[in-house]
């Protein structure tokens, strides 16, 4: 059989390697004893699971022969339906993905390098793909939704038994009394006996400290609800000690419902950009688009000044780096000089083209963190007044009615600065389509071209820059103070999600803080993520912590044990200083993780 079915078999010859060394070099007829080891038995074993795990079910072919093989011996019927199909005959490939059946008929030149290699492979076996609708393709289709079912784990309660003898929590609440009323009971699958509280009308189990997290984890990963229904759940069938502490903590630091939940979004307030000291010495960049085409163009390159929020827009027909590049050069850096650029993330900005030309130039570009459009707000904003302005004219040819729109744009009074853009470039105001009257200056008042400049420049020494004007409030900003210690952090997802997605994704490792940004390894890479984005991340440093607790942000060695008026013995601790998920070793149960703010004490063992 394992011979039959040798080549459908992944790595059959070094699995079998081991059973053909016991009958190396013997008569077909031979028998002679073989030692049947643990490595042969093994191997055997392994040989059923590979016949076990190539087992494919397909429909069979109406013109190919069917064969039916049965066999039976004197403790059961074996039989085995076979189908008989030559080798090298042409097939179809059905699938409801329509694009894919215009894969071998179109230009190659429209793929990937990567998709030009998976058809040269496909293109090996059938070049025929046909379209069939996802309705009528129902087994391909059911299989490919078939999903991983988890059952939740059990108990054992013997072991659990067996963890009760040496809990020293439990002999210390059996001799000093307590309001529980704890009972010894037989399991019945063994003649061990279980402590119980019969206190309630429902007996629960006591839990010893090795078992309480993943009785937690068994109640509390069936739907993960909130603190307060978890201790419900979890009260209501089992007990021990400072239930309610641990819950809460485990609650707390469960990365599953911290990814998936959403209590608040991180927002900062607004920040500030140092201010200018010249004009056209710090611009912001941007692409818009793509747009409806409009004289062969479908992008628009949107520059402006920090300074005097003087507006360009230059059409381009594409975004490609070189594209953008060159534009940028011949519309902007051949009129007003090198300036310091600031742009987002995108692959046109990113580009070794738009590197090589900044450090060539001299200049400094500074690229804004990723899915934080407000750290360009300024470029952000005119692009609003642009769209808006082009909406307005209502014509499809969008980049004829530009540079009329730029016209009114550099016109129009900034609030911020108290003047129009062309003011601040040109000293006076410019004059616009449709004005009745115009100055007019008689010959023996106009300047002369040195009086001119010298005007021009004391009105240029006394101009001084002006914060953008910020079109947001700050009274709903909110940053969680545990993001400047926490030891890891959660990143929100600001692409477009898929449906059941979580909305946050890691813990990743903080490297380091600044006020609007962190920085995070990703994937063993360091990334800058601004910090409306984050949330701090809560979890155990030992999942098998049995009393994790909420101390202060302080820490300190533990004290020496007292006893108090009950009669029990504990030991306290006094304020130190510990930061967030930081470990503090010492007390009893193992590794402790700070991350609340009250008092903090653990029971000695008798």
């Amino acid at each position: 059989m394992l011979s039959f079915y040798h080549r459908f078999l992944k790595n059959a010859a070094g699995v079998q390697a081991c059973l053909h060394d016991l009958v190396k070099g013997k008569a077909e007829k031979d028998k002679s004893v073989i030692t049947w080891s643990v490595e042969a038995k093994t191997a055997f074993q392994s040989c059923k699971d590979l016949l076990v795990q190539s087992t494919i079910l397909a429909y069979p072919k109406y013109d190919a022969q069917l064969s039916l093989v049965t066999d039976a011996s004197e403790t059961a019927i074996g039989a085995v339906l076979q189908q008989h199909i030559d080798e090298g005959r042409d097939f179809v490939v059905f699938t409801d993905h329509k694009p894919i059946t215009f894969a071998f008929k179109q230009n190659h030149e429209k793929n990937s390098p990567r998709q030009i290699r998976h058809l040269e492979f496909i293109g090996q076996f059938t070049c025929d793909i046909r379209y069939i609708a996802g309705s009528s393709n129902l087994v391909a289709d059911t299989f490919s939704r078939i999903s991983t079912i988890t059952v939740p784990g059990s108990i054992d309660f013997n072991e659990m038994a067996t963890a009760q003898d040496s809990d020293g929590e439990l002999r210390s609440l059996l001799e000093t009394g307590t309001s529980l009323i704890f009972k010894q009971l037989s399991l019945p699958s063994s003649k061990r006996f279980l402590y119980c509280d019969i206190s309630t009308d429902k007996v629960r189990p006591y839990v010893p400290v090795s078992f309480r997290k993943k009785v937690f984890d068994l109640l509390h990963c069936l739907s993960h609800p909130g603190i307060k229904a978890t201790t419900d759940l979890i009260k209501k069938r089992f007990v021990w000690s400072s239930m309610n502490k641990d819950i809460q903590m485990w609650c707390r630091c469960c990365v599953a419902c911290q990814k998936s939940k959403i209590q608040r979004h991180t927002k900062a307030a607004l920040g500030s950009f140092r201010l200018p000291n010249a004009r056209f010495s710090h611009i912001h960049i941007d692409v818009v688009g793509p747009l409806p085409p409009s004289n062969g163009n479908k992008f628009v390159l949107t520059v402006i000044d920090r300074f005097c929020r003087w507006p360009e827009a230059f059409p381009m027909s594409d975004q490609l780096a070189d594209t953008v590049a060159r534009t940028l050069y011949d519309g902007w850096i051949a009129r007003f000089g090198v300036p310091e650029i600031i742009t987002d993330r995108g692959t046109n900005f990113e580009s070794n083209i738009f590197q090589a030309l900044t450090k060539f130039l001299g200049s400094c570009k500074t690229r804004t963190t990723a899915f934080h459009p407000a750290a360009n707000g300024i470029v952000e904003r005119m692009h609003r007044h642009l769209k808006a302005s082009i909406k307005c004219h209502a014509s499809m040819h969008w980049s004829e009615v530009l540079s009329t729109i730029l016209l009114g744009m550099r016109a129009c009074l900034k609030d911020d600065v108290g003047v129009s853009p062309a003011e601040l470039v040109y000293g006076q105001y410019l004059c616009l389509p449709g004005e009745f009257f115009r100055d007019s200056v008689p010959p023996s008042r106009m300047l002369t071209e040195a009086d001119l400049v010298r005007k021009l420049r004391t009105f240029a020494r006394k101009l001084r820059p002006v914060s953008a004007l910020h079109h947001s409030s700050d009274e709903n900003s909110f940053v969680h103070p545990d993001l400047q210690s926490a030891s890891h952090v959660l990143i929100r997802r600001d692409t477009i999600r898929r449906p059941l997605e979580q909305p946050y994704q890691g813990p990743y490792k903080v490297l380091r803080r600044k006020e609007k940004f962190f920085c995070i390894e990703i994937n063993g890479k360091e990334a800058t993520v601004s910090i409306d984005r984050l949330k701090p991340a809560y979890f155990l440093v030992d999942p098998s912590t049995p009393h994790p607790a909420f101390p202060d942000h302080r820490s300190n060695p533990v004290s020496d044990s007292v006893v108090t008026r009950s009669g029990r013995r504990v030991r306290l601790t006094t304020p130190i200083s510990v930061k967030l998920l930081t470990s503090s070793s010492g007390l009893e149960g193992g590794t402790y993780v700070a991350t609340g703010s009250i008092a903090l004490f653990a029971l000695a063992p008798n």
